[in-house]
């Protein structure tokens, strides 16, 4: 993953040590503190003084007396124990702001070598300012998630009953292409909708066992033609890293981040490196990490992508994950927010540097697969009288156009304005209820509660939970381990993705 130079294979277990715990830098120093080589995420950490240092003393590139003192110190002590000790200090830069960096300096027992990595630490006004622009952040995503859900419940009108009256229309009709025009306009605006919910973390997830390997080489293939004129190279250990996560959200992520790299190479030497694998984050690394204080410290997968083109100033770097913003003339969409919403929705979480000229790193981190994904959906062929669907929603157009979906399908549908009346129609036609449709927002008693309702009452008829806006906590706070009897559905749907789910838990 990580090139230095002079490597031995005697140290590699105490390298890999070294990377788990400090990411930002590697140095090869000799007995006498003299620097021998150092890695390019040294070089990008310290800044161009750093590439002058090699023949010379580390303790030269540190402009306080006091933190020259305390380096001296601990390097004295790894070097006269054969062992490795830790510090914390204020490394003033040449050519940029100073920082606030922990070192881990390892003695190479049989070299008389020193191994250094490097940690950036935020101090308390950098900690300060992430919290604060993580709250703000997550105030914007309740904002936009309110307004995706209402308005996926306006597309899934359009879009329904533009399927169904196209069908009624003579297929040579000149209402074919307008009516194909409208429901083009429809299906873009469905997806600039998921987009906020992305950035909201509450777009629709579908989990599945993934093994990052696959799917990076897979979505890289893909994005080919974005790829054609930069150089970009996948960095992966050879071993399988599983992920339980949504693919098509993960190639999302990874297109928008090739692509904003791929934007911010303006030299033909440019180079961009897509890595994975997996780390060690203790508390102290996931102060670097925007949504850190939502996630333990623990073991993860990681997702990295690296560019050395024009990189961000301070200005940018405060407002980039601010939907819609973009510093290039002409653009458009969510790019990081959606990439922030993403990591999110995963329960990962994730670390952006950048400098001016120097380019940026993006690392996302991603919990590891601890069990089995869910059983994959089969289709069926739908048959007349397939018995009672019960739709639950509150509002009376979302419910129409449903309820024709389903009876051209073959269902009888019984609507209900809220989930109390859906749990009371359920009761009385018990036995021929094939599946219930609950909106997961309504009045009275909302969908989750129905489900509750309906448990305590002995009913165990499959349940689809549906909403412009899904709560990828939901099945947890009912209890479900993996979809079997409650599966999710995001608004707006289509029909065939409707009755697809229908043949699966109605058969």
């Amino acid at each position: 993953m990580r090139h230095v130079a002079s490597t031995h294979g005697a140290r590699s277990d105490l390298l890999g040590e070294i990377l788990a715990r400090m990411s930002d830098g590697l140095i090869e120093l000799d007995e006498k503190g003299v620097v021998l080589s150092l890695d390019e995420g040294a070089e990008a950490t310290l800044g161009g003084q750093c590439v002058a240092s090699k023949g010379h003393e580390l303790t030269e590139l540190i402009a306080s007396g006091s933190a020259r003192a305390a380096y001296a110190q601990a390097l004295s002590v790894c070097l006269a124990g054969k062992k490795s000790s830790e510090i914390e200090l204020e490394w003033s830069r040449r050519d940029g702001p100073s920082l606030n960096l922990r070192l881990l300096l390892v003695f190479v027992e049989g070299e008389s070598r020193v191994l250094v990595g490097l940690r950036r630490v935020e101090n308390r006004d950098e900690q300060l300012r992430r919290q604060t622009e993580n709250k703000r952040l997550e105030s914007l995503g309740l904002f936009a998630g309110g307004i995706a859900h209402d308005f996926n419940n306006l597309l899934l009108t359009v879009i329904g009953n533009t399927t169904l009256v196209k069908r009624d229309v003579p297929f040579d009709s000149p209402l074919q292409d307008r009516l194909g025009q409208i429901e083009q306009a429809a299906k873009k605006a469905a997806e600039l909708t998921d987009q906020i919910l992305a950035f909201a973390g509450r777009s629709s997830f579908r989990p599945e066992q993934i093994d990052l390997e696959r799917l990076l080489e897979h979505a890289l293939d893909d994005l080919r033609p974005l790829t054609r004129e930069a150089d970009v190279r996948l960095e992966i250990e050879k071993r399988p890293i599983k992920v339980q996560a949504d693919s098509s959200q993960l190639r999302r992520l990874l297109a928008n981040l090739v692509g904003n790299s791929i934007e911010a190479l303006h030299d033909p030497s440019g180079q961009v490196r897509v890595r994975a694998g997996e780390v060690d984050v203790d508390p102290i690394a996931l102060r670097l990490y925007y949504l850190g204080d939502q996630v333990a410290a623990g073991h993860y997968a990681f997702i990295e992508v690296v560019d050395n083109g024009c990189g961000m100033d301070a200005g940018t770097q405060v407002r980039m994950f601010e939907p819609f913003f973009s510093t290039k003339f002409a653009g458009r969409g969510l790019g990081l927010s959606a990439v922030l919403g993403i990591v999110r929705a995963h329960g990962g979480t994730l670390n952006i540097y950048s400098e001016p000229g120097r380019g940026t790193r993006v690392r996302v981190l991603l919990p590891l697969e601890t069990g089995a994904g869910p059983r994959a959906r089969r289709c069926e062929t739908v048959e007349r009288d397939r018995g009672i669907v019960v739709v639950a929603d509150d509002e009376p157009n979302v419910r129409q156009v449903t309820t024709v979906m389903l009876e051209q399908a073959g269902y009888r549908v019984i609507g209900a304005g809220d989930g109390r009346e859906a749990v009371d129609l359920v009761a009385r036609y018990r036995d021929e209820v094939k599946a219930v449709l609950l909106d997961v927002t309504m009045p009275t008693m909302n969908g989750e509660e129905a489900v509750r309702a309906l448990r305590e009452r002995g009913h165990s008829v499959p349940v689809i939970l549906s909403s412009g806006l899904i709560d990828v906590d939901v099945l947890k706070r009912l209890g479900v381990s993996e979809p079997t009897e409650i599966h999710m559905l995001q608004k707006p749907f289509r029909s065939a993705e409707l009755l697809e789910l229908l043949q699966e838990i109605a058969a």
